[in-house]
């Protein structure tokens, strides 16, 4: 039986075989009515690449007009009424046959579905779109109800643990997520469906749906129902983790943490051992590096949480282009001016500075007018305070070590311009040392040959090594319809990485929503089951034409099995169904169980 290594040519894969590639999963194989797993499927990882991984997005899909919807304010709104303001109060934009407005500071309540409990977000965008022909009104036990489109999507608590089905899924009997109480820290319960009716005659123009960034739900009706990939990104850092020694020592894993999940990496996967045992795979620990902003990291150190080293940036590594997208003011604006005279008149006088520096600069600035001074002077303040700027920074050197899987903890904070910052500044940083080290590697090829896998004497890699970043929640790096401290950077790196040696592997729930440049230049895609259509129209959009019909087909004939997924792979021209390999090291961001289920083992013996 032979082996898939996607993203390598007919011709490496004669000469390397599965060597410099990573494990997987396996590759779904129908014959007649039956889907078994066959081959097994490998990515390559000498070469650099650019790779997607997309899941069903989170966010409410869409509901009906009269949808009762909590704020997090303790107010309620219809979500018709609720939207139909923002639109004549804000810019509406268009996604295909969608409009849209922006946040505008509104939070609303949603379920943390790792602790059970109800918290506040903000909403990040407010969608509307013509109603289809049907809608489905689900009805429980204890008299809640919702009228949705069939793609939207409920948490169900099913064989002792929760999961996601969509309304055109759910049958009578099903166990819904639903609230106790509407109050921030209440519990949520699970409520039996008694009724389900499909509208065919219904009068509602419109549907809607508000994307919730990271719980992904939203509560809605008139008694609150919860209305609704990290884990691949696991496999790849623990196969990275376990190359050659040969291979491993000229790669650094980078992944940014944007949740706090990854640490768990440190720990072998106790739960799934059945599973493990079943694949023919170890449990066992992953050795990682965790860096944590330095103003966090004691405080977690305090509190238990694990983390190594802290982690700081220097004030003068960034531009004012980088302040203001992190201020989330415009170049143009009055702010933007003077951030932009300050930062320019001080980079000349001195090449290493402190905020501090920069404030005193504000003031003593007579050209600024004094409300402008005042406000970007607050600004930096508000800067200083996220504890992580220092005149020394953190050397990448010691961020990014050949062999190493380091996790860039940056989950402490709330507001996203922060994360795109850190993320922004690191990634800027990587592509700098690489393109330098790159050009001593090609002297070194042109002196005396050159290949990945030849001797023990090559040098690439070595003084920096080639760089796979990892990033979660990739559409609130690089949304496709505005800037952030982080879009420059990560574009950069996606144009014209390749060529120094790094890659990226970025992962959304929503890749309808992510830059077009993450669509027309990824060369492997692996998307696990989508269900919005912007999303699947994201994703059509990247299949070329060697690959015929829209690519619902080959959802629909994936298995409904956690972990299954399609892998479009654009340089063998071809698509894989396959099962995605459990993980060994314990997963973090797993949705939790109400009850635990006994191993296969304890059952046997009747425990």
């Amino acid at each position: 039986m032979y082996e898939i290594v996607v993203g390598r040519s007919d011709s490496d894969r004669k000469a390397l075989g599965i060597q410099g590639s990573v494990f997987l999963g396996k590759h779904y194989v129908k014959m007649g009515n039956t889907t078994s797993l066959s081959n097994k499927v490998y990515l390559d990882v000498s070469k650099t690449h650019v790779v997607l991984v997309a899941g069903k997005r989170g966010s409410g899909k869409c509901v009906a007009g009269d949808t009762q919807i909590y704020l997090a304010n303790k107010s309620t709104k219809k979500i018709k009424e609720l939207i139909e303001e923002k639109f004549k109060n804000n810019k509406v934009k268009k996604d295909q046959d969608w409009e849209y407005v922006e946040c505008d500071g509104t939070e609303t309540l949603c379920v943390d579905i790792s602790k059970l409990k109800i918290i506040k977000s903000i909403v990040e965008k407010f969608w509307r779109h013509k109603a289809p022909l049907l809608l489905i009104k689900i009805e429980t036990e204890q008299g809640r109800e919702l009228t949705c489109t069939s793609e939207h999507p409920f948490f169900i608590y099913e064989n002792n643990k929760i999961i996601i089905k969509r309304a055109d899924e759910i049958i009578i009997c099903d166990k819904i997520v639903c609230t106790e109480e509407i109050n921030q820290g209440s519990k949520i319960i699970f409520d039996e469906v008694n009724k389900i009716d499909y509208l065919l005659n219904h009068k509602e123009e419109y549907v809607y749906d508000l994307t919730v960034p990271i719980n992904h739900n939203f509560l809605a009706g008139k008694i609150p129902i919860v209305a609704h990939n990290s884990y691949t990104l696991g496999v790849v850092a623990e196969e990275m983790a376990h190359l050659p020694t040969e291979v491993k020592n000229k790669i650094a894993v980078l992944m940014i943490d944007t949740m706090g999940i990854f640490w768990t990496m440190r720990f072998p996967n106790l739960k799934d051992e059945d599973l493990l045992d079943e694949w023919g795979l170890p449990k066992k620990p992953l050795d990682i590096n965790i860096y944590t902003p330095a103003g966090y990291f004691q405080q977690y150190k305090e509190e238990g949480i694990p983390t190594d080293f802290p982690f700081t940036i220097n004030p003068s590594e960034l531009s004012s282009l980088d302040w203001c997208n992190s201020f989330n003011v415009f170049v143009t604006d009055a702010i933007g001016i003077a951030i932009e005279s300050i930062i320019s008149k001080i980079k000349e006088e001195k090449s290493n500075y402190s905020i501090d520096e920069i404030i005193k600069a504000i003031e003593d600035n007579k050209k600024i007018e004094q409300n402008t001074k005042l406000a970007t002077i607050n600004r930096f303040l508000a800067a200083k305070s996220w504890e992580i700027f220092s005149e020394e920074s953190t050397p990448i050197k010691e961020i990014v070590s050949g062999g190493k899987v380091t996790i860039l903890d940056i989950s402490a904070y709330k507001d996203w311009n922060v994360k795109n910052l850190v993320t922004g500044i690191i990634c800027k940083k990587l592509m700098e040392e690489r393109i330098v080290a790159r050009k001593k590697e090609e002297l070194e090829d042109v002196k005396k040959g050159h290949s990945y896998f030849q001797t023990s004497s090559e040098t690439t890699g070595e003084e920096t090594p080639l760089v796979w970043i990892l990033i979660d929640e990739a559409h609130s790096f690089i949304p496709k319809d505005k800037i952030t401290a982080a879009t420059e950077p990560l574009i950069h790196i996606i144009r014209e990485g390749r060529q120094p040696g790094i890659s990226l592997i970025m992962a959304t729930q929503q890749p309808g929503e992510i830059h077009s440049d993450v669509i027309t230049q990824t060369d492997i895609v692996l998307s696990h089951r989508l269900t919005a259509r912007r999303d699947i129209d994201a994703l059509n959009a990247m299949m070329q034409t060697y690959l015929p019909g829209a690519i619902q087909k080959y959802f629909n004939l994936l298995p409904k099995l956690r972990g299954s997924a399609i892998l479009l792979d654009d340089t063998s021209e071809r698509i894989y169904p396959l099962q995605i390999r459990p993980r060994f090291t314990w997963h973090g961001g797993e949705e939790p169980k109400a009850l635990k289920p006994k191993g296969k083992a304890a059952a046997e013996l009747g425990l």
